[in-house]
């Protein structure tokens, strides 16, 4: 199996070869102050909906029915691809993503995550039909909000861009014989 995630194939996607088969490889890289502060903000946002069945204060704290946070899903694509992902927060038909940072919400709309989340839910049995991105800048401490709904031609198109994307990268790993046939990791 060729075992990759969004955060794997994104990098690749944007033509960031070397920063996607860094992950791949999971070659530990130097973190910076705000991505250590935007991992604090997830912990923290991820504690707080569990503490109290709400979307965290600062982006509404409205109540929430069925709350699921950062569950691990895996799921097989191809009979080749294993696709790893941790969506933010489910609840119900709802899938609920956080981002820190200078990038907006509707930046974040804009990216196949949400549809690739959304393809790995429905297959994990989850029914989502919308997401919502959250955003804060802990800079400004201004928060955006996205919505994105969820369609049979939103995952139609997550597959074929995780597909086309993990074929070609998986080509390229052999072809510089980083892999080989049977995803051995070549030293």
């Amino acid at each position: 199996m060729f075992h990759v995630s969004f955060s794997v194939l994104y990098p690749w996607n944007q033509g960031q070869w070397d920063e996607a088969v860094n992950r791949y490889l999971k070659v530990e890289t130097p973190t910076t102050p705000a991505m250590e502060e935007g991992k604090t903000l997830h912990k923290s946002w991820e504690s707080e909906t569990k503490v109290t069945g709400c979307l965290p204060l600062v982006f509404g704290g409205q109540k929430l029915s069925n709350p699921v946070t950062e569950k691990r899903l895996e799921v097989y694509l191809d009979n080749w691809i294993e696709l790893v992902g941790h969506p933010d927060l489910i609840d119900d038909d709802c899938i609920h993503e956080y981002k820190t940072g200078s990038a907006d919400a509707v930046y974040w709309s804009r990216t196949p995550q949400i549809l690739v989340y959304q393809m790995m839910c429905e297959l994990s049995g989850f029914s989502p039909k919308k997401a919502v991105i959250h955003h804060y800048n802990q800079r400004t401490q201004v928060v955006s909000t996205a919505h994105r709904w969820l369609t049979p031609q939103s995952r139609a198109f997550a597959y074929e861009w995780v597909v086309s994307n993990a074929s070609e990268m998986f080509d390229a790993l052999l072809k510089a014989g980083i892999v080989d046939e049977e995803l051995h990791v070549q030293k």
